[in-house]
């Protein structure tokens, strides 16, 4: 863990926090609920989005051991036909410039920022240029939903440093007139159209 002005950080971010992906659209979050609570005592359980074709949703634990007991278990265990992406919330790690050595698991996670309120009409290629002129970007890739007047992109860059320092420097700037959102996520989990842009 990082201690910063006197506090112990995790650098999965809240440890006892998770961040699911790929779950049925048909289960409830009750349903997830139970799903997890073999491992600890759940706290909260909530959907994110419009849940079209798959969904996802954070679950809280009232303790980090019960999370990452439930974490290790849960992935790519399979509930109602999918199999689940389970992950640790990130967003936290953007506020301490420091952090202890990574695995190479999540160093590769963490090479990925997934930025959301972006203007439909933007370009990958030209989203990538904009991170690009902050640190060296692999890829860049849009997702758009039916309908939405927004569209959501995960960014890769070539190591989790350079994603550590655009994320830092895009914190609450605007793109097209709109106040963007950049977090570190493991498993951005979107299925729509999707335009692609690399810079190798």
């Amino acid at each position: 863990a990082v201690k910063t002005c006197g506090t112990v950080v995790s650098p999965r971010g809240d440890s006892r926090k998770l961040f699911v992906a790929n779950i049925d659209r048909s289960l409830s979050p009750v349903d997830l609920a139970e799903a997890f609570r073999p491992y600890g005592v759940v706290s909260s359980c909530k959907f994110h989005g419009d849940r079209l074709g798959t969904a996802k949703a954070t679950v809280v634990f009232e303790s980090p051991e019960a999370a990452e007991n439930a974490q290790f278990t849960l992935q790519d265990c399979n509930l109602g036909g999918r199999r689940l992406l389970v992950d640790f919330l990130r967003s936290r790690m953007e506020g301490h410039p420091e952090f202890p050595p990574l695995s190479e698991v999540e160093a590769e996670h963490f090479r990925k920022l997934f930025v959301s309120n972006l203007p439909r009409s933007i370009l990958a290629r030209d989203l990538a240029d904009i991170f690009e002129s902050i640190a060296q970007v692999e890829s860049a890739h849009l997702h758009r939903l039916e309908g939405r007047e927004t569209c959501n992109a995960t960014v890769v860059f070539q190591s989790w440093t350079n994603a550590q320092r655009a994320s830092s420097a895009m914190r609450h700037r605007t793109i097209g007139g709109r106040a963007i959102s950049v977090d570190f996520f493991a498993f951005p989990s979107v299925k729509s159209n999707i335009e692609r842009r690399s810079t190798e």
